[in-house]
């Protein structure tokens, strides 16, 4: 829903305020404390392997070539690795791991070739592979956990891990794995691990003298001022646009630092001024193309802005379009919890009739305070209405409209798909019923999977946290735990609101009492 003109001028006459706010408030970002990261030693394994017996690929030396020269350009020192044995490429996860525990610096590990799941865990294959028998894979592959095994021992700064390793079937008709691409995994402390396309896909190897996924990283690793996170969100929708669908790289991360690749770049912080307004035009062009019928304008907003405050919501509508159409669609798939992954949950549809029974909890004593009801009544291409339009949200869950008055611009604390490691950014105004416009900032992550019990039964649900600011300085934290397999919306909602001298002015906690069904 969107807000009106008024509003809008609100938001603009309010920008150069709330970067004064901000600033008396302390949150001036440090960036000595972000170049503690960007000065440890770099150090890089690159590995390219395409000179297979029974399914060779054209492009893996040359993505690891062009990787490993700009890694140096970078600072990195770069060891590389072209048709690796089994033992060789074991011997360089070895030492590899050993520079990393001696230097303490930042790690990044690249592969370019054939990588295959069985029974959850993933194997990169080394040249001198011969596959006929699950036996094989698990003799001549080399288990990407041993990797892992290896950067967790060094205990180093940070590292990254980056897998352009699902290409297609390397056995042919001799074995058939049974799944498709690798297998989901959770980054461990201090990892980001990037996939070439979602877990159990494949990707395209690529037309070119690199693979689709590489050529893309490539070009926005070059990219000035951008995070690694932020690298990856832009090669995802650039493959995304590129493929039609058919690819869509997916990252898992815990970094709790900042890399940024290109050298000098994490010194320059833009103004409050300019954050203001780069929302601004966000905002402004995701309500313009939110309504669109055809994929083009929702992919145009998301090539503006691939880690936009509206990225979640307009990757969800992309792939609405697409399904009405017909066109592939990419997801990941709705995997158990295994030994290196909690796995995956996609939210399903909201339905008339649909009964959320909550009650509110003082978290102090536990005591309840009020117990209420969201009926769901009536259902757009965007919005759900409850309780006959006195609660809207959108089709996540994200409230739009409180019974009190309140309104709120689009934003995602709620989004369509949940994994540990998963990290996404939201703000939104929210509109008081006199008039007073406020301004919420979060940085929003899928930090664990936990049982949790509450009046409506036991969840198997994953953890959301979301810390922030608003406009007067407050210091905002949200934790959300969600069981989109079993219920939309939260299952339990914690708030603590702290101002600007540490106080808590507000804090609350819902719980699920009782979900019942609309008909089918």
């Amino acid at each position: 829903m969107a807000l009106g003109l008024h509003a809008r001028v609100q938001r603009l006459a309010l920008a150069a305020l709330c970067a004064w706010l901000f600033a008396l408030a302390g949150t001036v970002w440090s960036a000595q404390d972000a170049a503690s990261v960007q000065v440890r030693p770099r150090h890089a394994l690159v590995v390219g392997v395409g000179r297979y017996a029974q399914s060779p690929l054209a492009n893996p030396v040359h993505d690891a070539e062009a990787i490993a020269e700009l890694l140096r350009r970078y600072g990195f020192a770069v060891t590389v690795k072209l048709e690796p044995t089994k033992q060789e490429l074991e011997q360089a996860f070895d030492a590899f791991g050993r520079v990393l525990t001696e230097r303490r610096g930042v790690g990044l590990f690249f592969f370019a070739g054939h990588g295959v799941q069985l029974d959850w865990r993933n194997f990169l294959l080394p040249v001198d592979v011969r596959l006929r028998t699950r036996s094989d894979l698990e003799v001549q592959g080399v288990d990407v956990s041993r990797l892992l095994d290896r950067l967790r021992d060094a205990r180093n700064a940070m590292n990254v891990v980056i897998l352009d390793a699902c290409r297609n079937n390397p056995f042919g008709p001799l074995f058939d794995p049974g799944q498709k691409g690798l297998s989901q995994m959770d980054a461990p402390a201090g990892t980001l691990i990037a996939y070439s396309t979602a877990p159990g896909n494949l990707a395209d190897d690529g037309e070119g003298r690199n693979s689709l996924y590489t050529e893309n990283l490539l070009r926005e690793m070059q990219t000035p001022g951008l995070r690694i996170e932020e690298v990856l969100k832009r090669v995802r929708q650039s493959v995304r646009h590129a493929s039609g669908g058919r690819q869509v790289p997916w990252e898992s991360t815990s970094l709790e630092d900042d890399l940024y690749l290109v050298p000098g770049q994490y010194a320059v912080r833009p103004s409050d001024e300019q954050l203001d307004r780069e929302y601004e035009e966000d905002l402004a062009l995701w309500e313009s193309v939110s309504a669109a019928r055809e994929p083009r304008p929702i992919e145009e907003y998301l090539k503006r802005f691939p880690d936009g405050k509206f990225s979640e919501l307009a990757m969800f509508k992309l792939e609405r379009i697409q399904t009405r159409q017909g066109r592939p669609t990419v997801q990941v798939p709705s995997a158990v919890p295994t030994p290196v992954s909690a796995g995956t949950r996609r939210v399903g549809p909201y339905r008339v009739g649909d009964r959320f029974a909550y009650r509110e909890v003082d978290p102090a004593t536990g005591a309840e305070t009020r117990r209420y009801a969201n009926v769901v009544t009536r259902i757009t291409d965007d919005e759900v209405h409850f309780n006959q339009g006195k609660r809207v949200s959108d089709l996540f869950g994200n409230v739009l409209v409180t019974p009190d008055g309140r309104r709120r611009t689009p934003y995602q604390h709620l989004v369509a798909e949940y994994w540990i490691g998963k990290t996404w950014s939201t703000r939104f105004d929210v509109t008081l019923k006199d008039g007073r416009t406020r301004h919420a900032y979060y940085d929003v992550r899928v930090a664990g999977r936990e049982t949790v019990t509450v009046p409506a039964g036991t969840f198997d649900a994953f953890r959301i946290e979301a810390k922030g600011r608003n406009s007067v300085g407050a210091e905002l934290s949200v934790t959300l735990w969600v069981a989109p397999d079993k219920v939309n919306g939260f299952v339990i909602h914690e708030r603590a609101h702290r101002n600007r001298r540490g106080e808590i002015f507000e804090q609350g906690r819902i719980e699920l009492v009782n979900f019942t069904p609309g008909a089918r």
